[in-house]
């Protein structure tokens, strides 16, 4: 524990806990100071744009009041109004030239676009631009302004034919007669807004590049944008949203709202909006400004910040890391000796390792070709035994039932000199051992033929296979379907090897398969002979697979590989199992 307390004050690890203390004070305080100055500026940036907001929105109103008050003053003047009736009666040239000059000084001293004049019953009468004397005058404003007896002021809009935006001021022009107001026609001032109000709206008193002031109203559910925007490609009254979009300041404002919101304007861009309702109008005013330019100085001041933290950090673990590399290139010198010395020692024990490792594997070799070799010996042994015990029970066996069944026979002859009373008793004991001697002698036969087919040495492979389905098909009423290639030559071994595999096989079907049908094919092909034995019954799972037929499959593969071939079995639970054999053949 002592050399351990000693390593740590000399190593590097108290100045780099030093290091890292340092490194997070700075952090937390620099930390601190940026979410607290990023809120003041918020505040700021809040107060500069409510300030334009109220003082445009003051700006507008106002201007929207002297449009009425000016329209209130023809509004009030009997004289106009005496003179227009009288010359909507009696349209005499001095008269309507008079009212003319006073049309055009109105449109001229208060800055209108168009002035017209129109009958009691919404005729054009005279108009200030004789190139718009076509252009319709909204006929159900006017008579509804001389129906009322109030001025009607209409909101911005483009008329079709009417290639500009403007905003029309409808004054009636009523003649009081005996306590009755009587229209004498209706004064239309045109106001273009490009004059005046346009201008007002896209003046950002402060430089920015990403500020401006919205001018919007509802319609039927949208919210119209009735000045032309910043950064958006489109003339006026051309652009709308819904009313319901989310986090959109200008929807907010008409759903309600009013102040200092932080939203998504109508690029997408995250802003910092101030919203006012224009009194007397039927506008709202939005002033916006991108967050990232309100907190573009102070996103500034954070990475020289952390560019200067960062170097703090980079000269610090550098010189940590010069000492430490310093005292370790020692360290390293002695530990690369060390490992030499190690790594010699190690490629020699290496060298002994694989020496014995080599020695050990030709050795299991030599054993395992010497046991491949005996189980194969061993297999010839138990065929030519079975072979030998076969032919002795047929032959020896055999003879002695024949010899004893003639034996029989001529008991019996002898018996016929019997009398008639003992003939029948006698005649059905002797049947009787006839019959046993002929069950002895199948059973013999059917011994004879397990241990070693005569069918299979005479005969060949095919003829075997097919007389052992027609045994198990007479045993266990199993249908078959064998397909054999005749013209296949098979050495007797491969033969012997093939059939015993095909034995395990039909064996398995019966015990474990339930099948009621099997198919046998037989074939060469490409050097090799095939044999796949399939059937229709209820499969098997892994784990069955490995009750039932491991030692059985262990040893059809081991005949297999005795010849250099394989054995390959495939299925599954309720859809049958194929046995697939494969060895190589000559010829």
């Amino acid at each position: 524990m002592k050399n351990e307390n000693n390593y740590f004050f000399r190593g590097p690890l108290p100045f780099l806990v030093v290091s890292l203390l340092v490194i997070m004070v700075i952090s937390v305080a620099g930390r601190i100071y940026y979410l607290k100055y990023r809120d003041i500026i918020k505040n700021e940036a809040g107060k500069t744009l409510s300030s334009i907001a109220d003082l445009k929105t003051k700006q507008i109103e106002t201007w929207y009041m002297e449009l009425l008050s000016d329209a209130a003053v023809v509004y009030e003047n009997p004289m106009i109004i005496d003179g227009v009736r009288k010359m909507v009666r009696n349209p005499s040239l001095p008269l309507k030239q008079d009212i003319l000059r006073w049309m055009e000084s109105t449109k001229k001293n208060y800055s209108y676009r168009n002035v017209f004049l129109l009958d009691p019953a919404g005729k054009m009468v005279l108009t200030t631009n004789r190139e718009e004397q076509a252009v319709e005058i909204d006929v159900v404003a006017a008579l509804d302004a001389i129906k009322t007896g109030k001025i009607r002021v209409s909101d911005l809009h483009s008329e079709d034919g009417v290639g500009y935006i403007h905003l029309d001021i409808v004054v009636p022009l009523l003649v009081n007669r005996n306590g009755a107001s009587l229209p004498a026609g209706v004064l239309v001032l045109r106001i273009d807004p490009n004059k005046y109000l346009y201008p007002l709206i896209s003046l950002w008193p402060v430089p920015s590049h990403t500020a401006e002031t919205l001018l919007i109203r509802e319609e039927k559910g949208k919210v119209v944008f009735l000045n032309r925007l910043r950064h958006k490609d489109n003339k006026a009254l051309t652009f709308d949203l819904p009313v319901d979009t989310p986090k959109m300041p200008s929807a907010m404002t008409v759903r309600g709202y009013q102040g200092l919101v932080e939203g998504i304007d109508y690029q997408g861009m995250k802003v910092l909006a101030y919203t006012r309702k224009v009194p007397h109008t039927p506008w709202f005013l939005v002033s916006k400004v991108n967050i990232d330019e309100v907190y573009s100085e102070i996103n500034r001041l954070f990475w020289i910040v952390s560019i200067i933290v960062g170097l703090f950090i980079v000269s610090i673990t550098s010189g940590i890391g010069f000492i430490w590399n310093y005292r370790q290139s020692l360290q390293r010198r002695w530990t690369e000796q060390q490992i030499l010395e190690k790594n010699r020692e190690l490629e020699k024990n290496k060298l002994e390792l694989e020496e014995k490792v080599k020695d050990r594997t030709a050795a299991l070799q030599e054993s395992y070709n010497q046991i491949k070799s005996l189980a194969s010996y061993l297999q010839e042994v138990r065929e030519e035994e079975r072979k030998r015990i076969s032919r002795e029970i047929h032959d020896n066996l055999g003879q002695m039932v024949t010899a004893l069944k003639m034996d029989v026979m001529s008991l019996s002859t002898d018996l016929d000199r019997l009398g008639p009373e003992e003939r029948p008793a006698i005649d059905a004991k002797v049947k009787g051992i006839f019959d046993f001697i002929d069950n002895i002698s199948g059973t013999v036969h059917d011994i004879a033929m397990e241990l070693r087919p005569g069918i299979l040495d005479h005969l060949g492979l095919s003829p075997a296979i097919e007389w052992q389905l027609q045994e198990f098909r007479k045993k266990t009423g199993l249908s078959y379907e064998f397909r054999v290639d005749y013209d296949i030559i098979i050495d007797r071994d491969i033969s012997t090897a093939m059939f015993r595999i095909f034995q395990e096989a039909l064996t398995n079907i019966v015990r474990h398969a339930n099948a009621t049908k099997v198919e046998v094919i037989l074939e060469k092909n490409d050097g090799n002979l095939l044999m796949n034995i399939n059937d229709n019954g209820s499969g098997f799972t892994e784990a069955g697979m490995r009750d039932q037929y491991a030692l059985g499959l262990l040893g059809m593969k081991e005949r297999a590989n005795s010849f250099g071939g394989m054995v390959d079995i495939k299925g599954s639970e309720g859809t049958g199992t194929s046995v697939s054999v494969s060895v190589p053949i000559k010829g």
